[in-house]
């Protein structure tokens, strides 16, 4: 019951932002008509910090997390396309925490998180993007591999044209078991170039 509430809340929140992101690229696109539309091409390869949130947190401490996904953004350029379709690919692990169990150290192994995402990517700013995908992925825990879906909303800042920043939260889910939310702070990096 607790699962299937924890789903549905997720999924409602994800159209209500798809919605929104719609609903804001109608309206600007109208304002903007005269701009025209950018575009380029490249590969944009994030490297973050992933801190565990709950339960996840009680066996795991910050994990570290690369992915790579198509340019979508140009810095400094205003656009009468607003939104966009995007999908990245990427891993994190996670360090084990240790504890005493029974007077004995023990070590909680590593996990690893590799996932597939596609999604969307709203630029409601000049120089920032909000980026909500979702997707299946993998996790291995202690040998063990586990088929998992997961999701990632993200804010990108720009504070140069090839460099974002920006924070993130991140779910985890596999079947039969609670999900798993993480906190995120990145920084990427653009390899762009103007499409011809």
């Amino acid at each position: 019951m607790k699962k299937s509430r924890t789903i549905t809340i997720f999924c409602i929140y994800s159209f209500a932002l798809l919605c929104t992101c719609v609903n804001s690229t109608v309206y600007c696109q109208n304002k903007e008509a005269k701009i025209t539309t950018i575009h380029t091409k490249g590969i944009s390869i994030s490297l973050g910090l992933n801190v565990p949130i709950g339960d996840f947190s009680s066996t795991h401490i910050a994990g570290i997390a690369a992915d790579c996904s198509p340019t979508r953004f140009l810095y400094g350029i205003k656009s009468t396309k607003k939104l966009f379709f995007t999908y990245n690919g990427g891993i994190a692990y996670y360090l084990g925490k240790e504890e005493a169990v029974s007077g004995y150290a023990y070590d909680y192994p590593g996990y690893l998180f590799i996932h597939a995402f596609g999604g969307v990517l709203y630029n409601p700013i000049k120089n920032g993007s909000i980026t909500l995908t979702a997707g299946p992925a993998l996790g291995i825990y202690n040998s063990n591999t586990q088929f998992n879906l997961g999701s990632r909303l993200e804010f990108s800042y720009y504070i140069s044209k090839n460099i974002a920043i920006g924070p993130g939260i991140i779910l985890m889910k596999e079947s039969e078991a609670n999900p798993i939310w993480v906190a995120s702070f990145k920084a990427t990096l653009n390899f762009t170039k103007k499409a011809h």
